[in-house]
């Protein structure tokens, strides 16, 4: 999976902000008869993504959306946060849209778009 950074729509003091943490390879699978075997990596498997925010960013609250849809009901205030992406789950092939946006007394402070593809 790669991440492109579409980059800052508004700026604010979060020094380090960054999708971290992304996939191991797929699980293989092998079946073998007699002497001949065959080995193939899973067609889809979940993947996990990390987004880290600064600690003076993560106090204020900041919120995640991955295609559009939000992560969590309520702003979040923990300096890294993971989310897994379920099997199955097919990437745009332009990319998918991964935004996060920093919160401060109910407004946005700053938001960041990135694109995640295969």
């Amino acid at each position: 999976m790669k991440i492109r950074q579409i980059g800052p729509i508004a700026a604010l003091d979060f020094d380090a902000l960054a999708p971290t943490g992304f996939t191991k390879p797929s699980p293989a699978g092998s079946v073998v008869r007699g002497t001949h075997g065959v080995n193939k990596e899973a067609l889809c498997w979940d993947f996990t993504v990390g987004i880290s925010v600064d600690q003076s960013g993560a106090k204020e609250g900041w919120t995640a959306f991955f295609n559009g849809q939000p992560l969590r009901q309520s702003p979040i205030t923990e300096s890294y946060y993971r989310f897994t992406v379920p099997a199955g789950t097919t990437l745009n092939a332009e990319g998918t849209p991964l935004a996060v946006a920093s919160i401060s007394n109910n407004q946005m402070r700053g938001l960041w778009l990135f694109k995640l593809t295969n």
